[in-house]
Formats: structure tokens, C-alpha cells, sequence
């Protein structure tokens, strides 16, 4: 007898998504896995709310700190400001304002948008003035603003910073002194940086210009060199690659060690 062999269909289940937590820790928790998802889910929300309902009940943070790991500068950057001008305005510790100007002046300065990120970082250097990270922003958005004394006044005081705190605190030192025409005293805080951090690229970068400054291009070209080796998809290798593209379009140019 003929058996008949049976099998058994099972149906297709489709597992739905989590939902999104739409407002406070919870949201912004979610946001290292699915920025993308959670900034839809938020926009979504906010859209049917209108008006500023995001910064009432939490939203507006979520939405910034979505929209910065997903490298849109210039939708957090606002966001952060508004949210920064709000808890200033609510009282409190001053310092999570200034935390939150602090991480607005960074998103304006990666948008390219210099004015405004010296404007709150102003703003958040005054709401906490001793803050060290608050500080180094600063210094940051004023080098972009062609503003070196400012940067240096910046660096110049004592701060409790940590290593690695320290060894950007030099590269902006050193960038700042060569805004000012100081190129030798820039190199040696770049040396000093590297000295920390071998192979720092933004340091690399940095004392490949204040080589370059001086008539050291040899030493120049090895400095940018070393960037493109050992960072190859970072913005300082993108720049140290220009830099010598530019040496090699003037073969003329001669080292002042030659």
C-alpha cells in the first residue's frame, strides 16, 4: 500500500518591532541601534502634536541626539540650542544647559555653520565657565570663528582634564598659535601632543602645517604621510592628502633645511 507522506504546513509568523519609546531615557536608549527608526517615530509623533510639544515632554532631545548620530548637523544643532536656552531659563544646575549649548556649538561648527557655533558656545562658556569640556568646545568654535586669542585665553587656565583631554587641549593650543602667527611654538605643542598620543592624526595634521609654515616640507610631507597610513578614512587624511597634492603640484618649492 501506497503511504502518503504528509507535511505539515505551518503558517508564517511575522514578529512586529518593538515600539518606540518616544520621549526620555527610554528613547534616547534605543537610538545606538536604530537612530534611523527612532528619528522616524519621533518626527512622526511630533508632527501630529504640532507646535512645541517636543520640547515639553521630552521629545526635542531624543529627536537631536537621533538626528546627530545620524550625522544631520543641522537638524540637532537647533534642537540643542532650544533645549539649551530652555533648561537656562527653567533655573537649576547651569551646567546641563551648558552641556547641551556645549553639544550645539559641536553641531553648528560639523554643519560648517562657524557663527553659530561660536554664538553658543559663547553662551554655554558663560552658564559654566570653569566647565573643562565646556572650555575646550569653545576654544574649538573660536579657531573656526579665526578667533586665536580667544582659543588661547581658552586653554590658558587651569583645568582638570583627563589624558586624552589633555592631548587635544595641546593640538588646539597648537593650532591657535599657528592662527597667530607662531608656527615654531605651534609645532612644539603638536610635538608635545604626539609625544602623548604617537600617531594622533589631527596632531599629525597639525604639526605637518606648522612644518609646512616654516620651510620644513620634508618633515611636512612625512608628518602627512604618516596621517594617510595610519588613518586613511578620517577627515585629517582627506586634508593631508590635499596638502601634499599641493606639494606635489610645486616640485619648485625647496626645503629650508636644503
Amino acid at each position: 500500500m501506497r503511504r502518503l507522506a504528509f507535511v505539515m504546513l505551518l503558517p508564517l509568523v511575522t514578529l512586529a518591532a518593538a515600539p518606540v519609546q518616544l520621549s526620555g531615557p527610554a528613547c534616547i536608549a534605543q537610538i545606538e541601534d536604530e537612530p534611523d527608526v527612532v528619528r522616524d517615530a519621533v518626527m512622526a509623533r511630533l508632527k501630529h502634536l504640532g507646535g512645541d510639544a517636543g520640547l515639553r515632554n521630552g521629545m526635542a532631545e531624543c529627536l537631536a541626539r537621533a538626528d546627530a548620530a545620524l550625522n544631520l548637523w543641522g537638524e540637532a544643532a537647533p534642537l540643542f540650542d532650544a533645549l539649551s536656552q530652555k533648561a537656562a531659563a527653567k533655573g537649576g544646575d547651569p551646567r546641563a544647559a551648558a552641556s547641551l549649548a556645549r553639544e550645539a556649538a559641536d553641531a553648528w561648527r560639523a554643519d560648517n555653520q562657524n557663527a553659530a557655533a561660536c554664538a553658543s558656545a559663547a553662551r554655554g562658556l558663560k552658564l559654566a565657565p570653569d566647565e573643562p569640556l565646556m572650555r575646550l568646545s569653545h576654544a574649538r568654535a573660536s579657531l573656526a570663528c579665526d578667533a586665536p586669542a580667544a582659543a588661547l585665553a581658552d586653554l590658558s587656565t587651569g583645568m582638570t582634564l583627563t589624558e586624552e583631554q589633555q592631548t587635544q587641549a595641546l593640538v588646539l593650543r597648537a593650532q591657535a598659535l599657528r592662527q597667530t602667527g607662531k608656527p615654531e611654538d605651534a609645532e612644539a605643542a603638536a610635538s608635545a601632543a604626539l609625544e602623548r598620543t604617537p600617531d594622533m592624526p589631527a596632531a599629525l595634521l597639525e604639526r605637518g602645517l606648522d612644518r609646512a609654515r616654516t620651510g620644513k616640507l620634508r618633515l611636512a610631507r612625512q608628518d602627512w604621510e604618516r596621517v594617510v597610513v595610519t588613518a586613511p578614512d578620517s577627515p585629517e587624511s582627506n586634508h593631508a592628502q590635499q596638502d601634499l597634492d599641493v606639494l606635489a603640484a610645486d616640485p619648485d618649492r625647496t626645503d629650508a633645511a636644503e
